[in-house]
């Protein structure tokens, strides 16, 4: 590789990370945490009693409840074992008469595709990549694809006339075609331009207002913070957003919540927060003490699902981070219904780039929605060139995600 490109790659880099990337570089590992036996028994005692495996666990809260969020923070969207999550839970749904997932990695206004691909007579694997495409250019990742093909298997098997199992898309699309530079997102106009549709949160909890709620459906909704939480209030992000100029300041969770009550619930997965005095800027959640109880666990219990009000964990403190601004006494219970661990986050892997996702046949729009300012991209004199930097740069993403994982190791 020239000079030249490996320039552009890091141009690149750059300027996807400091748009999606709230962890940055990390020289140093998060300590390992120290957590007294006495604290820790119960916690490992309720798991090993009452934990279940993750499928039946979100599976069940169906039993209790109609719309289920399920999601994690930062990066963690970027982690294979809880984006596969999401794929074998499609099948489980179905069979308890869960009929829909909806997933913020594709588009609402590509619904009507989205409904032809999962219900097609064969599984277009191109089709489903153009839908991650137009959603994000630069999310080209194989186990997204494998959601709709996992809505397409089911279907498949259905007799005619069967309500098929669906996948909806909950993204407004944004118009980064009108970023060019960063002093940008300053300018009112601009940044009204951009969204729209509006901001992300609002959007997706009309839709899935419109597509769940008022038809009755019970469903899946699997996003990221700050859209996942229902009851819990961040105030860290109402305050940015209201510093923005938007008069909504409630996450799509809340606003379902404040409509439906507890019908409507957050179940979190486990992965490392941002933190506002830390060196790290990460942090284990709970002070750590999840880790430590994953570490405590034989290692084929490591996969566990849990409620939080009514356990040992309801009261474990929420006193730094992010989720803490703004809060004197926040506890587990207050921040989440329900919680996930897949054992310890240093043994994640990362999602599979898909080979040429970028090419010469989409470069041009690629780079004309790239959502970070244009003048941070390669020159589109050459396409191929410019293509090749911009498909190795969605591997080096995770790559990065992947260094930063390696940070919790103990």
């Amino acid at each position: 590789m020239d000079r030249r490109r490996v320039l552009i790659i890091g141009i690149l880099v750059v300027a996807v990370l400091v748009l999606f990337n709230p962890f940055g570089r990390r020289p140093r590992k998060v300590p390992a945490p120290a957590m007294p036996r006495e604290q820790l028994a119960p916690l490992k005692e309720h798991v090993l009693a009452y934990g279940k495996n993750p499928e039946r666990y979100v599976t069940e809260a169906f039993e209790r409840h109609s719309i289920v969020f399920l999601g994690g923070i930062g990066d963690s969207t970027l982690v294979r074992q809880q984006v596969e999550l999401v794929s074998r839970l499609v099948p489980e749904l179905h069979g308890s008469g869960i009929r829909a997932i909806g997933i913020e990695q594709a588009l609402y206004d590509d619904q009507q595709a989205i409904d032809r691909l999962v219900t097609a007579d064969s599984f277009d694997e191109r089709e489903a990549q153009r839908l991650l495409f137009r959603r994000h250019v630069m999310w080209g990742y194989q186990e997204y694809v494998e959601i709709f093909r996992a809505a397409w298997r089911v279907n498949s098997t259905l007799e005619e006339g069967k309500q098929p199992f669906r996948i909806v898309g909950l993204s407004p699309k944004n118009e980064w075609r009108h970023l060019e530079k960063q002093k940008d997102l300053e300018n009112e106009v601009l940044k009204n331009r951009i969204l729209a549709q509006g901001l992300p949160s609002v959007f997706m909890a009309d839709v899935i207002e419109r597509e769940f709620v008022d038809t009755g459906f019970k469903a899946l909704v699997y996003c990221t913070v700050p859209h996942v939480f229902t009851d819990y209030r961040n105030k860290r992000y109402e305050e940015n957003t209201r510093d923005s100029g938007f008069d909504e300041v409630r996450s799509a969770g809340n606003i379902i919540h404040d409509q439906i009550g507890g019908e409507a619930v957050t179940i979190l997965l486990h992965y490392p927060w941002p933190e506002e005095k830390s060196m790290f800027r990460v942090g284990r959640p709970f002070g750590g003490a999840v880790d430590a109880l994953i570490e405590s666990l034989p290692e084929n219990r490591r996969q566990a699902g849990f409620d939080t009000a009514g356990t040992p964990f309801a009261d474990l403190p929420v006193n730094r981070g992010v989720y803490a601004h703004g809060y004197e006494d926040l506890r587990m219970k207050d921040l989440c219904d329900g919680y996930l661990i897949d054992g310890h986050v240093h043994r994640y892997e990362m999602v599979t780039p898909i080979e040429g996702f970028i090419n010469e046949s989409n470069v041009s729009e690629a780079m004309t929605n790239f959502p970070a300012p244009k003048n941070s991209l390669p020159s589109d004199k050459d396409p191929a060139e410019a293509a090749a930097v911009m498909d190795e740069m969605i591997g080096r993403y995770s790559d990065n995600t992947r260094r930063m994982l390696d940070l919790f190791a103990f």
